[in-house]
C-alpha cells in the first residue's frame, strides 16, 4: 500500500521509533542507536512521502525529505515501527499551532542560559534525544532557519515536551 505525497503545509510533528535510516549525510545524530528496538525521533508530516507497509505490518517504510524547500535535497529511506494507518492519521491531523517556541542553548552549550527562539512548525525537520549520559532532559532539533539553511540546536526539552508544544 502506498500513500500519495501530501502537500508541505500544514504540518504536524509526530513521534516515531526508527529502526533503519539510510542517508548520504555523515551526521552522528542521524542514526539508529538501537538496531533491535529502534531509536525515538520526532518527525514532521510535511517531509514524509512514499509510505509503504512492510512484511511485518506493524512497521512501515517511507522516504523523508529533511528540507522540502530545497529541490536539491535527497530523500532519505526510513523504516519505522508504526503502521501505515497510524502515519496516515498523523498526516491528516489538523494543526493546532503554526509556530513553536524552543528554549535553545547558545552554541549548543548546555551550561549557558537558554534563549527562546520561535520557529514555524513547517520548518521543523526532526529531533532526537541528546545521546550523552549527562542529559535526560535535552534534545537535538534540526530546523530550517532560512531558505536552505539547516540549523542544528540543543534545546532544553525532552521529545515528549517538544511534542506537547504542538498538541
Amino acid at each position: 500500500m502506498t500513500i500519495a505525497t501530501h502537500s508541505f503545509v500544514p504540518s504536524m510533528l509526530f513521534a516515531a521509533t526508527i529502526t533503519k535510516w539510510s542517508t548520504v549525510k555523515a551526521d552522528h545524530d542521524r542514526r539508529v542507536r538501537d538496531t533491535t528496538s529502534g531509536t525515538a525521533y520526532l518527525l514532521n508530516t510535511n517531509r514524509v512521502t512514499g509510505i509503504r507497509a512492510m512484511t511485518d505490518t506493524a512497521y512501515s517504510s517511507l522516504y523523508y525529505i529533511e528540507n522540502p524547500f530545497d529541490n536539491r535535497e535527497h530523500k532519505e529511506y526510513m523504516e519505522i515501527h508504526m503502521t501505515v494507518a497510524a502515519i496516515s492519521t498523523e498526516i491528516n491531523r489538523t494543526p493546532t499551532y503554526l509556530m513553536m517556541t524552543l528554549p535553545l542553548y547558545p552554541k549548543m552549550d548546555s551550561t549557558q542560559s537558554t534563549v527562546n527562539t520561535i520557529i514555524p512548525i513547517q520548518n521543523f525537520a526532526w529531533a532526537v534525544a541528546v545521546a550523552d549520559s549527562g542529559s535526560a532532559t535535552d534534545s537535538i532539533v534540526y530546523y530550517i532557519e532560512s531558505g536552505f539553511k539547516l540549523k542544528r540546536a540543543r534545546v532544553a526539552l525532552t521529545l515528549t515536551q517538544l511534542l506537547a508544544l504542538v498538541a
